[in-house]
């Protein structure tokens, strides 16, 4: 089993799970909708490399080279709109349609057979080589285009804004910053400048830091009014990171004993089922509790359950030290 895939694997979770949380919100807050779509953007870039990482035949792993650069070209942009949307930045009709226009002639270029990206080797050792075309320079002019706009954006609204919003902004600076400069070193400069494709997996699994940073932001400081959702994900979240840790730990110990490879085809279905068995327990266990009230027995009256949950709620809605 290769650690790369299944750390890329747990990476995908857990940006799944940041999507859930904001998800949440997307029909009262225009920020949430477009931080959903960075996050989908970015689930792209991480799926596109796990397909890229396991196959094994040239002509399919060059569809999924370029659909990997595509991939990240949109989550470049796809910032760039929201650092616009968070920082209460207007953006002209122009500017969007200019960003729109670039993203699209990139995205033609990198499918040219002959621009960016020509062909994939497989070594017999070591990571996939990709062999670039004359025009790939524009790839990278365009990403470090982007994700400068992006910090410049990002900055501003950390010196101008006070209080709770100054502190929700370092946390997305931050979280940018880090994880986008981690990306460029390990999956541009070093495979686009040195031919060194070593680490070109790096950049997605170091998304894990932006993911943390966000999340604690939202449940500390309130960021896209999302902390009650975020709470009740949190301990989803760790039911998942407890089920998949013993999912991964059986797999190991069966590859120690029978001495047979399980690859990451094998894995992926047993992760699937249970990230979605965790998520949406709750949802079946409440609808059977409904079920069987209705034609058996009317839910006792629990007075002492009741005041735990009024309690519950009110503590999570307000903060008691604000008070």
């Amino acid at each position: 089993m290769d650690i790369v895939n299944v750390s890329l694997v747990i990476t995908l979770v857990l940006n799944v799970l940041l999507l859930l949380v904001v998800g949440r919100n997307i029909k009262y807050s225009k920020n949430s909708r477009i931080f959903s779509l960075v996050i989908v953007t970015i689930l792209l870039w991480i799926a596109t490399m796990i397909f890229y990482r396991i196959e094994e035949g040239e002509i399919i792993a060059t569809f999924w080279a370029r659909a990997l650069y595509i991939s990240a070209s949109l989550t470049a942009s796809s910032f760039l709109f929201f650092s616009f949307a968070f920082s209460k930045v207007p953006i002209r009709r122009r500017l969007v349609f200019f960003v729109l226009g670039l993203n699209i002639g990139i995205i033609f270029q990198l499918l040219h057979p002959s621009s960016s990206i020509v062909s994939v080797i497989i070594p017999s050792v070591g990571e996939k080589i990709i062999v670039w075309g004359n025009l790939h320079f524009l790839f990278a002019a365009y990403i470090l285009a982007m994700y400068s706009a992006v910090y410049i954006i990002l900055l501003r609204a950390v010196l101008k804004n006070v209080g709770t919003l100054r502190t929700q902004s370092i946390y997305i600076f931050v979280g940018v910053f880090v994880s986008s400069n981690v990306a460029f070193t390990t999956n541009l400069v070093l495979p686009s400048f040195q031919n060194n494709f070593s680490y070109n997996w790096l950049g997605q699994i170091s998304t894990v830091f932006w993911v943390a940073l966000v999340t604690y932001s939202i449940a500390k400081h309130r960021l896209l009014d999302l902390r009650l959702a975020v709470r009740a994900t949190i301990y989803r979240l760790l039911l998942v990171g407890v089920f998949l840790s013993v999912v991964i730990l059986v797999q190991i110990i069966f590859e120690n004993y029978t001495y047979k490879e399980i690859n990451l085809v094998g894995i992926i279905p047993n992760v699937f089922v249970t990230v979605v068995v965790v998520l949406f327990y709750p949802l079946v266990d409440k609808l059977f509790r409904d079920v069987t009230d209705n034609f058996l027995f009317q839910r006792e009256y629990n007075r002492q359950e009741l005041l735990r949950k009024l309690g519950r709620g009110i503590t999570e809605s307000i903060d008691i030290e604000d008070l």
